[in-house]
């Protein structure tokens, strides 16, 4: 049997007559590793370990510099319209503040790709082919990363 720590603080009041708080026994369980599946723990403290070893990067520690396509801003505006719903893809320069925006039927990884696909051309035809630096901060996952590694 395996209690959580609310029932051991019951039991513990109980049999020894003293006030022991939640945290108390947490701490004494990640102290002494008497969790239930050894095995479920050692991978979750690992899981940790390994996050803190590699930290994420994060769009605060960009360093934004004032160059042309270097940094957009991209965005949906979902519009309402006729018992219709459409999607628009917009996506603005930081430092020229000029924009680009597409509609869509659908809010999906599909349409995303080929707004991003679509963006590289008035890009390039300004004279850049650097590209653009367009910084992704999260995909929902493998299905919606799937378009993304094909452009």
């Amino acid at each position: 049997m395996h209690y959580g720590k609310k029932k051991l603080k019951v039991l513990y009041r109980r049999d020894y007559k003293e006030d022991i708080s939640c945290w108390k026994i947490e701490r004494v369980i990640r102290k002494h590793k008497l969790y239930p599946d050894k095995i479920k723990a050692e991978k979750t403290a690992e899981k940790i370990a390994r996050a803190k070893r590699k930290p994420k990067k994060r769009i605060t520690q960009l360093v934004k510099e004032n160059k042309l396509w270097f940094l957009l801003q991209v965005d949906t505006i979902v519009i309402y319209w006729d018992n219709l719903k459409r999607y628009i893809l917009t996506a603005v320069d930081h430092a020229s503040k000029l924009g680009y925006a597409r509609m869509y039927k659908s809010h999906s990884s599909k349409a995303a790709a080929d707004f991003l696909y679509r963006l590289q051309y008035p890009v390039n035809q300004r004279g850049f082919r650097d590209g653009v630096c367009l910084l992704l901060l999260h995909l929902g996952g493998k299905h919606v990363s799937y378009h993304f590694h094909q452009i």
